[in-house]
């Protein structure tokens, strides 16, 4: 069987990475995309006792559009916990790279004011979140075959080069 697509998603410490990119390459530093992204996990036990959003734990994954930004949140663990990612331009420059560093969860809301009410009511259960800035990658000429299909693609927020 040939194969026509490979997809590797190991994470920000890419094993992949490592193995794609060219042995003989100069590595450029990484640089921040101008966005950011908050991200938590919790308990759902206040999820399921809260009407305006207990659906959530429903299985299913949401997504959210917004203004230049995106939102998505899930259960884990068979409904046992709940997380989500909102990912948002970084005109505050508040985000940070130390990924241990968390914020009260107030600043993300503070950027959700006019999103849907049952996202935000989820969302309001977290007591804090990671603000991580989102960097971009320099493209390897490994990482896109020549036929131009891509080859690598790091995190679900790089940009996709078409």
């Amino acid at each position: 069987m040939i194969w026509q697509v490979v997809v590797v998603c190991d994470g920000a410490k890419s094993t992949a990475r490592a193995l794609m990119a060219s042995k003989d390459s100069v590595t450029t530093p990484r640089q921040s995309s101008g966005f950011a992204i908050h991200r938590s996990i919790i308990c759902s036990k206040p999820i399921r006792d809260d009407s305006r959003c207990c659906h959530l734990l429903d299985g299913s994954i949401r997504f959210y559009l917004g203004d230049n930004a995106h939102a998505e949140i899930w259960p884990l663990d068979h409904g046992s916990q709940l997380a989500f990612t909102f990912t948002h331009p970084d005109h505050e420059g508040t985000s940070t790279l130390n990924k241990r560093a968390t914020t009260s969860i107030s600043t993300c809301l503070a950027l959700m004011k006019d999103w849907d009410p049952v996202l935000k009511a989820a969302v309001e259960n977290f007591p804090i979140s990671h603000h991580w800035k989102i960097l971009e990658d320099t493209v390897e000429a490994g990482w896109v075959s020549k036929g131009g299909k891509v080859r690598l693609m790091l995190l679900c927020s790089a940009k996709i080069l078409v």
